[in-house]
């Protein structure tokens, strides 16, 4: 009886690091859609007035292996992606800093937020694509970026947050 018991407990343990360790390995998969702006970088020629009516009812699907945002105008698909998730230590959020310009709209701050991942996606080419996702506490946003070639560094373009 005793082995019968130390071998459940030894199942569940096993199963639930296993569990654990494939919820971590994405664990911001699912569907979401589109909420709001939370940032737009003043290089933008777009308003945010009208990215919210545009992005409106986008719906984004986030996989394991792949990235999917459909609109009632766009369908845009990537797939056999990897994502690396790095806890935003200090460095980081020094560098998210940096990546944001003070818009007219104020400016963004991550430093409230107590849990913050950031998601590097890379292409079967193991080649970065210009999108990082941001878990901050219980939000998920999305932010596209582009390179600058000046200093090598980024430029975020625009975050939107995601529901």
């Amino acid at each position: 009886m005793k082995k019968i018991i130390l071998l459940s407990l030894l199942f569940f343990f096993v199963s639930s690091l296993i569990g654990c360790s494939k919820d971590n390995d994405l664990a911001i998969s699912g569907k979401y859609e589109f909420d709001s702006i939370v940032y737009l970088s003043p290089l933008s020629s777009s308003s945010k007035d009208y990215l919210n009516k545009k992005m409106k009812g986008t719906v984004y699907t986030i996989n394991k292996d792949s990235f999917k945002a459909v609109s009632s105008e766009n369908h845009y698909e990537i797939s056999k992606l990897t994502y690396k998730r790095n806890k935003m230590d200090d460095e980081l959020v020094q560098a998210f800093n940096d990546s944001v310009w003070d818009s007219s709209w104020g400016n963004i701050s991550i430093s409230e937020y107590k849990e913050r991942y950031k998601y590097s996606i890379y292409n079967e080419q193991n080649e970065k694509i210009n999108f990082y996702l941001y878990s901050m506490d219980e939000e998920l946003w999305i932010a596209s970026y582009t390179d600058n070639t000046a200093n090598n560094s980024e430029i975020i373009m625009s975050i939107y947050k995601l529901k």
